[in-house]
């Protein structure tokens, strides 16, 4: 929760991130982003300033009333990068558990190319982080493929690698930009030296 001069806010908790407040409604559960003037007016309201502001949160059912009109006039939902970072992994990941890799890789190729998505990279970070994978480094692949589709879609040049290595025999999938690992910390990347490419798809 975060300090407040507003009781009115004892029923949501929220967060900035790139200068946009997520609010969490306490009560439903519900995640709220706001727009960037949005959000600097809340930042004020919940500090202390007047503003008509109180009068949207009430109506979007976030200060006890019923919920009835968006809280600004673009509808409040995550950021578009975010949202379809975490539609991707996810849909790597079901595709991946439900049909072969090459029907999976298809899939993957097909993402066109449209753009509109300034920081894809954070993006997919802030989505694999409230998506954690269960089986940790074993589930490359899957984030590999999420990655390279959302890359893709992203108008980005990404190329997805598979490596091997024989004794003990080991398997390991990432992304590549211009040659250089995506989301691998130093010591991945320092690994992945280690490993002798087996598919490499762009």
């Amino acid at each position: 929760m975060q300090p407040s001069k507003r009781r009115e806010l004892a029923g949501v908790s929220w967060c900035v991130d790139d200068d946009a407040v997520i609010l969490l409604d306490l009560e439903g559960g519900q995640y709220h982003a706001m727009d960037t003037d949005t959000s600097r007016r809340f930042l004020a309201f919940a500090d202390g300033a007047e503003d008509d502001l109180q009068d949207a949160l009430t109506q979007a059912g976030l200060l006890g009333g019923k919920q009835s009109a968006p809280l600004v006039s673009k509808p409040l939902a995550f950021p578009v990068g975010f949202a379809m970072a975490a539609k991707t992994i996810l849909a790597a990941r079901h595709r991946l558990s439900k049909k072969r890799f090459r029907a999976t890789l298809d899939w993957a190729l097909s993402h066109q190319q449209r753009g509109g998505i300034d920081d894809p990279i954070s993006s997919f970070r802030r989505a694999e982080s409230v998506l954690p994978s269960l089986k940790g480094d074993l589930d490359c692949l899957p984030r590999a493929l999420g990655l390279f589709a959302f890359l893709r879609h992203a108008a980005r040049a990404p190329e997805l690698v598979i490596g091997v290595k024989r004794y003990p025999f080991t398997a390991h999938a990432w992304v590549e930009i211009d040659g250089t690992p995506m989301l691998e910390n130093d010591q991945q990347s320092l690994r992945i030296a280690s490993f002798h490419q087996i598919l490499r798809v762009g």
